[in-house]
């Protein structure tokens, strides 16, 4: 064999080492097909894992990440739940009411406190919610609405929530239709809440407290007075549905059975009121307000 033919075959045996070996590999042709030339660049990466395809990028904190999905809701809500109250109180503020607002209300146990503490900074709040009736009118429109129904608690004064209405409609964002909605339904409002007042009181009337005291009103029944008697109520979803007195023994007894009565046929009349109106978080916080002192039988003398 020639010395030149010998070297020919030794280098092509090596270079197929080296291919096998993960040596040097041809260039791809680029994406135009035109050998040597392209436009893209390449694309930079963080060190660290790379976040498997389908999957989401990390959350931020539970109340600050997005809601990416109808399945994420109730899984959020009970984890913004569960948190310490003065880490919701830090990290839970009006942005949530967004998150949420693509799916459902945010529920008025977390929007309460939310929109109480923003009222705190009246300017702050003013300015809120007319930016936001902007890019998300119905977030606007819940906080609108929680803080008109919000400064109502019972025994108090139903008119402070139509001033509250009232200051809302001069507002700027007043014109945005849903803010114009529950503006308008909150006009229902102050009748409504004189009636959460008004059963709260019979409830207080028939209450039997056997020490005679922490009660917000006179009951019918006199503490120092022998009496027995079984209550058979119903509650469902924390609403009354049934109350009824039975077996009672007392000089108290035709006075309490008609008071409950009374009781029982205004607060079925109530929540049939409730249960029409359209706004979300007037329903909700209306529900909140009626629930009532649980009913026990006595038997004293």
């Amino acid at each position: 064999m020639r010395k030149p033919e010998a070297i020919a075959i030794v280098t092509f045996l090596t270079a197929a080492q080296l291919a096998g070996c993960g040596g040097a590999q041809p260039e791809p042709t680029p994406p135009d097909g035109v050998s040597g030339a392209t436009d893209i660049a390449p694309v930079p990466r963080d060190a660290g894992p790379e976040t498997p395809a389908g999957e989401a990028e990390p959350a931020g904190h539970v109340c600050e990440a997005p809601v990416g999905a109808p399945a994420d809701v109730w899984p959020r809500l009970e984890a913004i739940r569960a948190l310490p109250e003065e880490e919701r109180a830090e990290r839970c503020g009006l942005y949530l009411v967004e998150q949420f607002v693509a799916w459902r209300s945010l529920p008025v146990d977390l929007l309460a406190p939310i929109v109480e503490r923003a009222a705190a900074d009246p300017a702050a709040l003013d300015a809120w919610v007319d930016a936001t009736a902007k890019r998300a009118p119905k977030a606007a429109a819940d906080v609108v609405a929680m803080d008109v129904i919000g400064r109502f608690a019972v025994g108090g004064d139903p008119k402070a929530v139509e001033q509250r209405r009232a200051y809302w409609g001069g507002g700027p964002a007043a014109g945005v239709p849903e803010i114009a909605a529950v503006l308008e339904e909150a006009k229902a409002l102050p009748k409504l809440l004189a009636e959460v007042n008004a059963v709260h009181e019979l409830r207080c009337l028939i209450e039997v407290n056997a020490l005679g005291f922490a009660v917000k009103c006179k009951p019918i029944h006199p503490s120092t007075t022998p009496i027995t008697l079984n209550w058979i109520s119903a509650v469902r979803d924390g609403v009354l549905e049934k109350l009824e007195l039975k077996d009672c023994v007392g000089k108290s007894c035709p006075k309490l059975e008609k008071a409950a009565e009374k009781l029982s046929t205004r607060y079925s009349a109530l929540v049939d009121e409730i249960r029409k109106l359209k706004g979300p978080v007037y329903r909700e916080r209306l529900f909140e307000l009626v629930i009532l002192a649980p009913f026990s039988s006595r038997s004293e003398g």
